[in-house]
C-alpha cells in the first residue's frame, strides 16, 4: 500500500471517527432533552437550540447549509425594538460570523479579513458615512438601524469570506437555491407572509445562481420551476432586475465562451416565453403594464412611486448635508405632512433623505466600488457575485432594498469571490 493510499484512508477512518462521535453526543443530548422535556419544556427547548448552535458554530459545512437554506426564510420571528426585525437567516448569520471571529482569534490568524481588502475602501467609507449620522442624530431608531445596516452588509461578507475559506460556499449556494425552488412552487398556493418584491428577488437572484456557476449545473433542472415562481410574482421590479443580471453574467461570461453565452441565452429565452404563456391573463397583464393610472393595480402602484420619490426629495433639499437620520425616514415624512411611508421605494432616495446627497453617493461607492474589482477578474464567482449584486441594488431604486435577505446574498457572493481569488493566488504562489 502506498503512503498516498495510507494517507487517504487515514482521512477516511478520521472522519468516520468524528462522525461517529458526533452521532454518539447527538444521541445522548436528544436523550437528556426528551427526559428533560416532560418536566421542563422551556428549559429543554433552550438547551436543545444551544446545542444546535454550538454545533453550526464549528462545523462550517452544516452552518453554510443552514445558512443558505435560511435566507429564502423572510419572515419575521419578531422584533428587537426601534423596527429592527429578526429572521432565521439573521440569527444563523449571526452564528456563521461568531464561528469566523473564533477561528481568527484561536488561530491568531485574519485571512478572513485580509481577503476583502479589495472592497476595504468602498464599504468602509459607506460604515463611516453610517456612524457619523448616528453621532449627529442620536437616537435609540439610527442606533437600531444603523446596527441593521452592518448586519446586512458587513457581516455576509464577512461570513462569505469564512466560508469560502474553509470549502463550504458551495454547499451554502445549493441550499438556497433548494430553499428559493421550495418558495417557487409554494407560491401559486400560499405566499408563506413573504411579500412579492423581496420573494421575486431571491428568485431572481437563484435563477443567476444557476446560470452563473458551472458548480451548481445539476440543479439547472430547476430552472423553469423558478421562473415559473418569479412570474408567479408578479414583481416587475425583480423580474427587470433578474434580466440585467443575466445580462451582466452573459456578457461577463461571452468575452470568453462567446458560442456557450449564445447557447445559454437562447434556452432561457425560450424557457421564459413558454412559462409565461402558462401564467393566468391578470399576471401576464401585471408583469407587462408600465403605465401610470389608478385604474389598474400595476398603474396604481407606479404612481404611488412618484409620490414616494416627491416626499423623498422634499426631505432632502430640506436638509442636503446630512439628511434626518438612519431610520428616521418615516417619522420626519409625517412630521412635515408628506406622502408618508417606511420607505420611498428608491434606496438612493432613501440615502439622500437619511444622510443628504453625500450619503446617497457613498451608497453608490459601496455598490460600484465593491463590483468593479471582481468584473476584472475571469472567475465565474466573481462575476456572479457582480450580477447579483448590481441586479439586487438596480431591484433597490424601484422597491426597498433594506429589507431583511434581500441584499445579503450578493454581499455573500462578494465575500466569496475575494476570499476565493486569494485562494486562488496562494496555490499559484505554492
Amino acid at each position: 500500500m502506498t503512503a498516498v493510499a495510507w494517507r487517504g484512508r487515514h482521512r477516511t477512518l478520521a472522519a468516520a471517527g468524528r462522525g461517529l462521535v458526533e452521532l454518539a453526543t447527538v444521541a445522548v443530548a436528544a436523550a437528556a432533552t426528551g427526559a428533560l422535556a416532560g418536566h421542563r419544556p422551556l428549559l429543554a427547548a433552550v438547551a436543545a437550540g444551544a446545542l444546535v448552535s454550538l454545533w453550526l458554530t464549528v462545523r462550517p459545512h452544516p452552518a453554510a447549509i443552514a445558512l443558505g437554506a435560511s435566507l429564502p426564510a423572510l419572515e419575521n420571528l419578531g422584533s428587537a425594538g426601534a423596527g429592527v426585525k429578526l429572521s432565521l437567516g439573521d440569527l444563523v448569520l449571526l452564528l456563521v460570523v461568531a464561528s469566523a471571529l473564533a477561528g481568527a482569534v484561536v488561530s491568531k490568524d485574519g485571512a478572513v479579513f485580509r481577503v476583502l481588502r479589495p472592497v476595504r475602501f468602498p464599504v468602509g467609507q459607506y460604515c463611516v458615512f453610517v456612524l457619523l449620522l448616528l453621532v449627529a442624530h442620536p437616537s435609540k431608531w439610527s442606533t437600531a438601524q444603523t446596527i441593521q445596516r452592518f448586519e446586512l452588509v458587513v457581516l455576509p461578507l464577512v461570513a462569505g469570506s469564512y466560508l469560502a475559506l474553509r470549502g463550504a460556499h458551495v454547499a451554502l449556494l445549493k441550499a438556497y437555491v433548494v430553499g428559493a425552488t421550495a418558495v417557487a412552487v409554494a407560491w401559486p398556493f400560499t405566499h408563506l407572509d413573504l411579500q412579492k418584491n423581496p420573494a421575486g428577488q431571491l428568485l431572481a437572484n437563484a435563477l443567476l445562481l444557476l446560470v452563473g456557476l458551472p458548480q451548481l449545473s445539476r440543479f439547472r433542472i430547476l430552472v423553469p420551476v423558478l421562473v415559473f415562481g418569479l412570474f408567479a410574482t408578479a414583481s416587475r421590479g425583480a423580474i427587470l432586475a433578474g434580466l440585467l443580471g443575466l445580462v451582466i453574467v452573459l456578457v461577463l461570461r461571452g468575452v470568453g465562451a462567446p458560442r456557450r453565452t449564445l447557447v445559454t441565452a437562447t434556452l432561457l429565452a425560450g424557457v421564459a416565453l413558454a412559462v409565461f404563456q402558462l401564467m393566468p391573463a391578470n399576471t401576464q397583464s401585471r408583469i407587462t403594464d408600465y403605465s401610470t393610472n389608478s385604474s389598474t393595480a400595476s398603474g396604481y402602484a407606479a404612481q404611488q412611486r412618484i409620490q414616494y420619490s416627491d416626499a423623498a426629495l422634499t426631505l432632502t433639499r430640506k436638509n442636503p448635508w446630512l439628511g434626518v437620520g438612519v431610520g428616521s425616514y418615516l417619522r420626519e415624512a409625517e412630521r412635515d405632512q408628506l406622502y408618508a411611508s417606511d420607505d420611498p421605494h428608491d434606496v438612493v432616495l432613501l440615502q439622500s433623505a437619511e444622510g443628504g446627497w453625500g450619503f446617497a453617493a457613498s451608497f453608490v461607492v459601496l455598490v460600484l466600488g465593491s463590483a468593479l474589482p471582481l468584473v476584472r477578474r475571469r472567475d465565474d464567482l466573481a462575476h456572479t457575485a457582480v450580477a447579483i449584486t448590481l441586479a439586487t441594488a438596480a431591484h433597490g431604486l424601484v422597491d426597498v432594498y433594506w429589507v431583511r435577505g434581500t441584499p445579503v446574498l450578493g454581499w455573500l457572493l462578494v465575500g466569496m469571490a475575494c476570499a476565493g481569488a486569494a485562494r486562488l493566488r496562494s496555490r499559484t504562489a505554492a
